[in-house]
Formats: C-alpha cells, structure tokens, sequence
C-alpha cells in the first residue's frame, strides 16, 4: 500500500490598499514559534473538511473590518524547506481592501507603504512581490482597481492607483481615453472638496457593467 507525506495547504493573503498616495500591505506580527515576533502575510491553514474557497471565506471573515472587496489568485508556492519544521504548500490570494481601512489600528495587525515592507517571514516578500508583477501583467482586466479607490473618486486618483502598481507614469491623455472607452465610471455632479488646486469631477463605478466584467474574467 502506498505510503503519503505529511503536507499541509494554507491561503496566504496579500491584502493591498490604496491610500495617501501610497499602496498598501497589511501584514500581521506573529506570536508563535518559529516565527515569534515576525512580521508576515496573514494566512489559514485549509482544514482537511473544506475547500479552498472556504478557507478564503474564512480569511475574509477575519479581515472583514478591513473593507475586503474582490479577491483573485495570485501564485502557488511548493518548495520543500519554506518552512523550518513542516512541509507546506501556500497559495497566495490577492485581497483588495477600500481606503478607509488603512485608518483602522489593530496591535497584531499594521498596513506598510509597498517600498518599505520590514524583514518578513518565509518567503512573504517574494509573494508579495509576484502578487505585484501579476497586476502589472494583467492590468487590461483592471476591475480589482475600483476596490482600491473610494466609492467616488477623480481620474487622477485613478491614475495615481495605476502609476503606484506599475511603478512608472502614465500618459494623461491616453490613459483617460482608455478608461472611459470601457464605459464602467460615469461622472456624477460633484467636485473634490477641500483641495488647494481647480476641484476635479467625482466618478462612480457603475456595478451592473462592473458585474459583467467580473463574470467574464
């Protein structure tokens, strides 16, 4: 009878958020050996009852008081020695989270700018890092981008969210034309307010077509 090995499933979850012009990871500090007061993503284990959708439920529960909008895979990782005691396979989740969450304060739990990520646990940095270059590769399906932004936001914090994933400048004038010829955000009849600059119009999402892209990915 064939014999097999001890192998445990976790969903790591990657949760980015877009605020004060900066993007976003929560991270979690440990408290349990190996990892004691180590900084990583927050993960759960998948019970040998349920499936890896519910796992990711059950992840979302946790972090619900993070405004957790869309979530989509990112990568699978595999290797033997990732974890110092046991042998574990993860599969990191992309988690987008509103940015109002980033104001929420929890002694366990702290969002950090992108760029200035701390020393973290296993390879979490290198999840992290994938999870980015996957966006930046599949940016032409962009509907995780209205999870990032408040419910009624300006092109040019559109624009900012995109340029901050990809790291580099986008053209004004295209990237406007592009994102209007989807005909997801409609403008609506307010102005920004409280800033020193000419007030820019507010956009919304609309959740019908935004549904059917979503059920199209």
């Amino acid at each position: 009878m064939a014999t097999y090995p001890k192998l445990s499933l976790s969903i790591e979850a990657i949760v980015v958020s877009y605020a004060n012009k900066t993007i976003n990871v929560l991270l979690q500090l440990y408290d349990e050996k190996p990892f004691r007061d180590q900084w990583g993503l927050p993960f759960q284990l998948v019970k040998e009852n349920e499936s890896i959708e519910i796992t990711t439920d059950r992840i979302r529960q946790k972090l619900s008081k993070y405004s957790i909008g869309s979530v989509i895979q990112s990568s699978v990782y595999s290797e033997p020695k990732r974890h110092p005691k046991t042998r574990i396979v993860s599969i990191s989740k992309i988690f987008f989270a509103k940015p109002q969450a980033v104001d929420i304060a929890d002694l366990s739990f702290r969002w950090f700018d992108l760029n200035h990520l701390p020393d973290l646990m296993m390879d979490h940095a290198h999840q992290i890092k994938d999870a980015i270059q996957f966006l930046q590769k599949h940016s032409e399906n962009h509907v995780w981008v209205y999870d990032l932004l408040p419910d009624r936001f300006t092109l040019s914090q559109m624009q900012e969210c995109f340029e901050l994933i990809h790291d580099k400048p986008l053209d004004k004038r295209n990237f406007r034309k592009k994102i209007i010829s989807y005909g997801i955000i409609k403008p609506t009849r307010e102005k920004q307010k409280g800033v020193a600059h000419k007030a820019a119009t507010l956009y919304y999402a609309d959740k019908r077509k935004l549904e059917k892209m979503q059920i199209s990915r």
